[in-house]
């Protein structure tokens, strides 16, 4: 199984209505191919996501997935799995 631990961070639109002034907030995500991913955001005071990181890499994701992050309440971010480990 592939975990996804790489993404393109410039692929990300911001998104909108996630929670304000979070750093590193643990947030899950729908999408792709596999299960289990999660990441962590850091949003302005606005609430659009400044910042990704993967907290959890869940497995059974292939390259070119795109993989939504829950909790916006306006226009969702998502991302791009670039290349398996």
């Amino acid at each position: 199984m592939t975990q996804l631990d790489t993404f393109d961070a410039l692929s990300f639109p911001l998104g909108t209505g996630y929670p304000a002034g979070v750093t590193d907030q643990e947030t899950t995500t729908t999408g792709g191919s596999g299960t289990g991913l999660t990441v962590n955001i850091t949003t302005n005071s606005s609430g659009n996501i400044t910042a990704v990181s993967v907290n959890k890499p869940g497995e059974g994701y292939t390259e070119s997935n795109t993989i939504t992050i829950s909790g916006g309440s306006g226009g969702t971010a998502t991302i791009q799995f670039l290349k398996q480990p």
